[in-house]
């Protein structure tokens, strides 16, 4: 009983302030605008994951990855914290 009430402590502890599932769709919405940019338009949905990042009063931010054989790429999204309408996507490579 210790042990599984320790795993769960330390589980909630990780997800920060965004616990999971809170902003499923908003997570989605980034990994999909990353996807649908023209450059990556032949890499697999399993070449793209987007995670939460975090928020504040109004923003919702997320980052995204896109890793395919020779493609190494990362970026943020912003989106309305209420709705998971994008506002902007990020590529770190042109920062």
């Amino acid at each position: 009983m210790i042990k599984k009430t320790l795993a769960a402590a330390i589980m909630i502890g990780a997800c920060g302030p965004v616990m999971a599932g809170e902003f499923d769709q908003h997570v989605k919405a980034c990994h999909d605008a990353a996807w649908a940019q023209e450059e990556f338009k032949d890499i697999p949905n399993a070449g793209v994951s987007a995670y939460p990042g975090g928020y504040d009063d109004k923003i919702f931010y997320s980052y995204w990855i896109i890793d395919w054989d020779d493609v190494q790429v990362a970026g943020k999204c912003t989106m309305e914290l209420n709705s998971p309408k994008l506002l902007q996507l990020i590529d770190f490579r042109k920062k």
